[in-house]
């Protein structure tokens, strides 16, 4: 099951990257970092080989930046994953004791 999960919200991340970039803006720039960043988020603790996926956020964050397009989207986007984080690991502590219990 967890391979399954995996795929979709790694699509649903590619999927709401791709709204974001080539259609029609009908949310604000934060409703699509916040989508992408949960997608991402909840594809990572579905399981950690997502970290796979890494090097296509790596290089469409890259791009963007050497071509001075979203950067809006991007610190959003990394504003997002860092609260994320820092929710997670602070669950994983009031939980467990220890937030790397689950690494």
């Amino acid at each position: 099951m967890p391979d399954t999960a995996v795929t979709f919200f790694a699509f649903l991340f590619v999927y709401v990257f791709y709204l974001y970039k080539y259609t029609p803006t009908k949310m604000p720039v934060y409703g699509y970092s916040f989508l992408a960043a949960l997608a991402l988020f909840l594809c990572f603790n579905s399981k950690e080989t997502v970290v796979l996926l890494a090097p296509l956020v790596i290089w469409l964050m890259i791009t963007d930046i050497v071509l001075k397009r979203s950067g809006k989207f991007w610190l959003q986007f990394i504003g997002f994953c860092l609260i994320f984080l820092t929710l997670y690991l602070v669950t994983c502590e009031l939980a467990f004791g220890n937030a790397m219990e689950r690494f």
